[in-house]
């Protein structure tokens, strides 16, 4: 149940959206992030401190279910095989359970996690919500994260919705852990590259001018640093490019042929009447 609640009453106010949950890494799989305006990520590994969690509802069922992925700790004879979200017990203890005294509440391969916005302007920051279907006899299972910074330890509730036909179950957990941030995605190494050449092409380009102005008491034009080298650099670009593409077309042909490109047989002639030209005179 990959899932976590915001504290961020400016996010709340600004009626983000998001989409579905994204694990950053499967092999870490409490750490989580929503994609959407801002991002916001969350850390329910505070709440693995036990191999399950559990939460009770009015009357006297059990219900266990892990924080960050599927159940594996505790087993149903009804679930064999199959991927768990959630288990309900009326008899017996965990971590197993024998079919007929349990039942599985959804499937986890099923899981479709949201952020629910609080009300626009209430500063209620939003919740998150996951559900699973695909259970015993129909049964599918929400698991909702609620925020509640003045709670450090975490509260576990579940309830059975009567009205359609006693198969949907909620699982809602409150606390401090329950709370994720609103996160800024850094910059990447070729953003952070773009703006380093600017800012250094500018400090260049400025204490240059400022140099020649103040200590070669040059005006104009030729206050620009190094203007002789710019002015040639396109014409070395130029060359450097021919130069390229002329032995990559040498290479290409030794590679096909075994040997390099014949001679241009104009340039030997030419060099031929050259010599006949120095002997005549």
């Amino acid at each position: 149940m990959r899932l976590l609640l915001v504290v961020a009453l400016a996010w709340s106010a600004a009626g983000g959206k998001h989409g579905k949950c994204l694990p950053l890494d499967p092999k870490k799989p409490c750490l989580v992030e929503y994609p959407g305006t801002p991002i916001i990520r969350f850390n329910l590994k505070p709440l693995q401190s036990t191999p399950w969690l559990t939460a009770t509802d009015g009357s006297g069922h059990n219900y266990y279910f892990d924080a960050c992925t599927e159940l594996t700790e505790v087993t149903c004879g009804s679930a064999t095989g199959k991927t768990v979200a959630a288990i309900q017990s009326w008899q017996g203890k965990p971590p197993h359970f024998e079919s007929g005294s349990c039942a599985m509440l959804g499937c986890y391969a099923t899981q479709n996690c949201t952020v629910e916005d609080g009300p626009l302007g209430s500063g209620v920051p939003p919740s998150m919500v996951c559900k699973y279907t695909g259970g015993d006899d129909g049964r599918s299972v929400t698991t909702r994260f609620e925020c509640a910074p003045h709670l450090p330890t975490p509260t576990f509730s579940a309830s059975q919705d009567q009205q359609l036909d006693g198969t949907s179950y909620t699982i809602t957990v409150r606390g401090a852990n329950s709370c994720g941030v609103v996160w800024v995605r850094p910059l990447s190494w070729g953003s952070l590259s773009l703006i380093f050449l600017l800012v250094g092409a500018t400090l260049y380009l400025a204490g240059g001018v400022g140099y020649n102005v103040k200590v070669g008491k040059k005006r104009g034009k030729d206050a620009i640093p190094q203007l002789r080298y710019w002015r040639q650099l396109p014409g070395l670009i130029k060359d450097g490019c021919v130069f390229s593409w002329t032995m990559g077309r040498k290479g290409y042909y030794k590679l096909l042929h075994g040997s390099a490109p014949p001679l241009d047989s104009s340039l030997k002639q030419r060099l031929a009447e050259n010599e006949g030209g120095d002997d005549r005179t």
